[in-house]
């Protein structure tokens, strides 16, 4: 039990840091929207396109592959540009497009294509970056609060990324069961569509944007990093610290 208490105590602590936070709400943000996505794309693809077996196996590759094809350009934009604006050029870039595609009309394999590899420009965007920054964060805590619990924070991120799951399959749930769904029919009533539609375009769109801002926010760029780090290394060193230019990361 008191295990437990210090480990309140520890992510109360840690949530006092502004990094922390914008980078956790970001995270949960784009995460609900990925997991609703998940949930619902076998029912967009079989109600509202009517896909093949075929065709829907091809998409899911897609899915599953197109992220590995954008990998190089992440991991080389990274190494010259500051992670922030990677990510916001990237889930940025998938939101417009998957808007467009949302207002033009999703109608046909080949668009469902190019949707999908647009999903996964933001995919690679969030699984390259997001993890990255959290470990980033973990320096900012050893600074600021003058202690080293990388784990503590990494398990506050896990434990945000399950609430955000929990929250995004939820929605789903609740998307359906208002939009009169019946998995006994084979052809949905119009409500249905929409609803199915929606989860599958609009909201992941509107939650990318809303996970951009949260990262636009996010005040840790690269120059500040490179700081914590020299800060961090004058510590070891026996040097006090100055941590006034660091105040906007609190």
């Amino acid at each position: 039990f008191n295990a437990v208490i210090e480990l309140i105590k520890n992510y109360l602590e840690i949530l006092k840091l502004r990094c922390v936070r914008y980078i956790l709400l970001a995270s949960i943000t784009y995460l609900t929207a990925h997991a609703a996505f998940c949930a619902n794309r076998m029912y967009f693809f079989t109600y509202n396109i009517g896909l093949s077996s075929r065709q829907i196996t091809i998409v899911m590759l897609i899915l599953t592959f197109a992220s590995v094809a954008f990998l190089p350009a992440v991991l080389l934009c990274n190494k010259f540009m500051d992670k922030k604006f990677i990510y916001i050029s990237g889930m940025g870039a998938c939101a417009a497009i998957i808007i467009f595609l949302g207002i033009t009309g999703i109608s046909s394999f080949n668009t469902v294509c190019i949707f999908c590899i647009a999903y996964c420009i933001g995919s690679i965007s969030y699984w390259q970056l997001i993890p990255s920054m959290i470990y980033d964060v973990c320096e900012v805590d050893q600074l600021i609060n003058n202690t080293e619990r990388s784990g503590t924070v990494i398990s506050l991120q896990s434990l945000a990324e399950s609430f955000a799951n929990a929250i995004g399959l939820q929605l789903f749930g609740l998307f359906l069961a208002l939009s009169g769904f019946n998995g006994s029919l084979k052809i949905q009533n119009e409500s249905a569509l929409t609803y199915i539609n929606c989860v599958f375009s609009v909201i992941p769109a509107i939650m990318m944007i809303v996970s951009i801002i949260f990262v636009f926010k996010y005040p840790l760029t690269k120059k500040m990093h490179n700081k914590v780090l020299n800060a961090l290394k004058k510590r070891n060193e026996g040097e006090e610290v100055d941590l006034l230019p660091f105040e906007r990361l609190k």
